[in-house]
């Protein structure tokens, strides 16, 4: 029988100390695996909170973000679909400020109940976006007994009005480099007491749409390059580089790389969705699951994300409804086939049994799909 090997486990929870200094928590029996992988519980309540982003540093020590800000102030076009045609307008972060500014006012504030009075102030305004901060907790095993015995907040006060959530943190060489929207953030404990001593944005304008919570600024992963990659979800993006190029992609998410001090940024790939924590293979190739659209037969799709590529996706499909939907009508979800747009580099597959065109069944199988799309379309305005 092969040597049980542990596995990490975080349990994310719904209450949180911001330091203790002792386990306080009972640990879940341990769970075996295939292969020999044990799944232990190393820390829970109260050491952190709904967690998105994870990593360990070159000392052993756990970085895990501590999220509450997702649709309670990095809000859902879902909950507020009157915006969909302005927010779709937005072009920048800054813009996405400003319309914030004019319509989240005192004098609209009972049109917004949902967001809540979270300041106390009497009114919901575009104040109380400014309430509720996400955190990265630093969480030490001092005696290394495989059990967490010490979690401090490293760093807070990720709150301004167009902040999004910590989706996504890395370690390296003594730094911390977090993806929180609209920034990407290098952050660093000079004095080793386990909070950030300075807080560097890298980039900035990421997110420039309100878009659908849960879409949100990731990765951070360092390349084969030594530069870090980051993906954007179809929120978009309006950066500009430290050398003043400007780099705006409104529509879709995109992967951008830039060396480990900020410099020398620029766009990687473009056309996705929502591919979180993309990932290096030992050959250099790059690798992502994107998110499906949300759309009837449509699944998720696995990506090989090559350097200067389109994946095909854009935001503003996203609400179409009835009307001719290109993601599905031209097949660009799909991995490559006969009917494949010449101007995207395709999935490599989907979840879905069967996951190409090249079969006669499955070109059947679109056909009639394309088809009855028609033909619905045709019912409709026969009966207007």
């Amino acid at each position: 029988m092969p040597t049980p090997r542990p596995l990490l486990l975080l349990a994310s929870c719904s209450s949180f100390l911001a330091s203790l200094s002792a386990a306080p928590f009972e640990l879940a029996k341990p769970i075996e695996g295939a292969n020999g992988v044990v799944m232990k519980e190393f820390a829970k309540e109260p050491f952190l909170r709904n967690t998105v982003g994870i990593c360990v540093d070159e000392k052993g020590r756990v970085y895990a973000t501590s999220v509450v800000r997702r649709k309670a102030a990095d809000l859902d076009i879902r909950q507020f679909r009157q915006w969909i045609e302005t927010d779709l307008s937005l072009r920048s972060v800054d813009e996405k400020r400003a319309f914030y500014h004019r319509e989240l006012t005192a004098q609209n504030s009972a049109r917004y109940k949902r967001i809540g009075d979270q300041n106390k102030d009497g009114t919901v305004d575009w104040h109380d976006l400014t309430v509720l901060s996400d955190r990265i907790i630093r969480i030490v095993d001092h005696d290394q007994d495989g059990v967490a015995d010490e979690a401090t907040v490293y760093a807070d006060n990720f709150n301004t009005e167009v902040t999004g959530i910590a989706a996504g943190v890395t370690a390296w060489d003594g730094k911390i480099y977090a993806t929180i929207e609209p920034d990407a953030w290098v952050l660093e404990d000079k004095d080793d007491d386990g909070k950030s001593d300075t807080r560097t944005s890298l980039a900035y304008g990421y997110s420039v749409h309100v878009a659908y919570a849960g879409h949100n600024f990731s990765g951070p992963v360092l390349g084969p390059d030594g530069r870090i990659y980051f993906s954007s979800p179809d929120k978009g993006m309006n950066v500009t580089s430290k050398e003043g190029v400007n780099y705006a992609h409104p529509n879709s998410g995109t992967i951008t790389r830039c060396e480990l001090d900020g410099s020398h940024l620029e766009v990687f790939a473009y056309g996705l969705r929502n591919a979180q924590e993309p990932a290096f293979d030992q050959h250099g190739n790059l690798f992502g699951v994107d998110n499906d659209g949300d759309m009837k037969g449509e699944k998720e799709r696995l990506l090989y994300i090559v350097e200067g590529s389109d994946t095909g996706w854009r935001c503003n499909w996203q609400y179409r409804g009835g009307d001719y939907q290109i993601w599905q009508e031209e097949g660009l979800y799909l991995p490559e086939h006969p009917k494949q747009a010449a101007y995207i580099v395709p999935c490599i597959r989907t979840d879905r049994k069967s996951t190409r065109l090249n079969s006669s069944h499955d070109q059947i199988s679109y056909a009639v799909f394309c088809l009855k799309k028609k033909i619905k379309k045709k019912n409709k305005k026969t009966k207007k």
